[in-house]
């Protein structure tokens, strides 16, 4: 993707967008929890309260913007950024897409976990289907053709080399251990 991104002319770009791109080339995204930690404080909160789901979900939201910190750069001709920081990444909990994502793949031993369940139901279905010999077979076959597409390495969200994700230490206990187990 580098080489693509070199290859486009820059000679009439302004100096602003050369920052720009190298910011967004150079920089790891940092995950952001402040959108998930103040929709979940709103949504507990109104818990059993008779209200119904569109009226919750509007206050929840409503205490996000309220609260969330917003980055901002003056010479930007559109005031903002969606979290605290230029390449902040948020979270929308409540949508929960990408919560199983979170929960396995920051940390090591959730990430050995996933696969080692994974692998196991994978198993137990080739053998009830009584195809385990030509899976077998077939990953043999495929081995022998060349790289695999597929990284199976353990590393988590902010090691890997590939589309890495930061995250501060504070930040990734409070969204494992309060926000995502709710």
């Amino acid at each position: 993707m580098r080489r693509c991104i070199s290859m486009i002319s820059t000679e009439k770009t302004s100096d602003r967008i050369k920052w720009l791109r190298m910011r967004y080339i150079e920089e790891t995204p940092i995950i952001s929890i402040e959108r998930a930690k103040y929709f979940t404080e709103s949504w507990l909160k109104t818990e059993n309260q008779g209200l119904s789901r569109g009226v919750r979900v509007a206050l929840a939201m409503k205490n996000v913007y309220e609260n969330m910190t917003h980055y901002a750069v003056s010479d930007d001709r559109i005031a903002g950024y969606w979290t605290e920081s230029f390449m902040g990444v948020p979270i929308d909990i409540e949508r929960g897409v990408f919560n199983t994502v979170f929960n396995t793949e920051l940390e090591r031993r959730s990430i050995a976990d996933f696969r080692f369940k994974s692998f196991s139901s994978t198993i137990a279905y080739l053998i009830a289907k009584r195809n385990l010999i030509g899976f077998i077979r077939n990953m043999k076959t495929t081995r022998s053709a060349g790289p695999q597409p597929m990284n199976l390495e353990i590393k988590t969200m902010d090691e890997r080399e590939i589309n890495p994700y930061s995250i501060s230490s504070y930040d990734k206990r409070t969204l494992l251990r309060e926000l995502l187990p709710l």
